[in-house]
């Protein structure tokens, strides 16, 4: 976005303005959902305001995501919703050096069944593969520790493979004090890299019987385009808008991806409005929009989002 400056005698041009006037819907659209993140929103009365919402839960602070509807997926890691995953692990060779108890449900797309293993020190479970760009990788685990009377600590990593050696990718969580510790991670992963294994290292100091680790999910491949849909309070636009823009708070957007938003009425429907970008469309002739749907579109990198606002009229 460039920002103009006006002189007397300029020559005032539609695509200049429009881009000036767009750039301030976009910073009062952020300014909205950083707040709702904090806080519940207060919304004006008279059809004057704009409106959105935070995902800071799967529903939002507003309660307006539909989630029946929605097919984008929220991670508790993040707050915020997700392109989903084209799965490749469940048809690779499983690295199982540790022995861990059921491997396949690791990879069976069930969050609520989990791969097993009780034992201290560091253990790993994973997939290895052919050479192959890999952009976006899904997990969910649990590890623990426990040292009776002593400071112990849990830690999860993300481990890559490149034929001969595993490397660290990413620390995904530690915990470390008396008692149990546990260290969990329940979200999305952009790695973006050419490789031949990808693996959760479970790395804890308990003592004898140590504590229980499990890997509920391990998903990684190209991201899929995934749609959020939000319910619109009753009065918030008019009944015949034309026009229209929406904002997301972006947490992360891969190269090429986009954001797209469509107002509905259950009959008419805007067309989708690339994100950030003031675009008329055919006038509303049955009555005011009662929701939105946010279009994640990725190019083969994910998409996540922690909010989205939009203006009407």
């Amino acid at each position: 976005m460039v920002l103009h400056t006006w002189t007397d005698g300029n020559v005032l041009y539609s695509v200049d303005l429009l881009g000036d006037f767009q750039d301030l819907f976009t910073l009062k659209g952020l300014d909205a959902i950083k707040q709702l993140i904090d806080r519940a929103g207060v919304w004006s009365a008279g059809m004057i305001d704009g409106w959105g919402d935070a995902y800071v839960d799967a529903d939002g602070r507003e309660d307006s995501v539909d989630t029946g509807n929605t097919t984008a997926v929220w991670s508790t890691e993040d707050t915020s919703y997700h392109t989903d995953i084209t799965d490749k692990a469940s048809g690779d060779s499983t690295s199982n050096p540790d022995s861990f108890t059921n491997p396949e449900n690791a990879f069976d797309g069930d969050t609520g069944t989990s791969a097993t293993k009780s034992e201290s020190g560091t253990i790993t479970l994973g997939k290895t593969f052919s050479s192959e760009l890999i952009n976006s990788v899904r997990i969910k685990a649990v590890g623990k520790a426990n040292v009776g009377g002593s400071v112990c600590t849990a830690t999860l990593k993300l481990q890559t493979y490149n034929g001969s050696t595993w490397d660290d990718e990413v620390t995904l969580d530690t915990a470390t004090g008396y008692g149990t510790r546990t260290a969990s991670f329940d979200g999305f992963h952009e790695l973006n890299s050419t490789v031949e294994g990808i693996r959760v290292a479970f790395i804890n100091s308990s003592d004898s019987p140590a504590e229980n680790q499990s890997l509920y999910l391990l998903e990684y491949g190209d991201a899929v385009t995934r749609v959020i849909v939000q319910d619109i309070p009753t009065g918030t636009f008019n009944t015949a808008i034309s026009a229209g823009i929406g904002v997301p708070l972006i947490n992360y957007l891969g190269s090429g991806g986009n954001i797209q938003v469509k107002f509905e009425n259950g009959s008419e429907n805007s067309g989708y409005i690339d994100y950030n970008e003031v675009d008329s469309f055919t006038i509303f002739a049955s009555g005011e929009p009662t929701k939105i749907t946010v279009n994640l579109v990725p190019s083969a990198a994910g998409i996540s989002i922690k909010g989205f606002w939009v203006r009407a009229t």
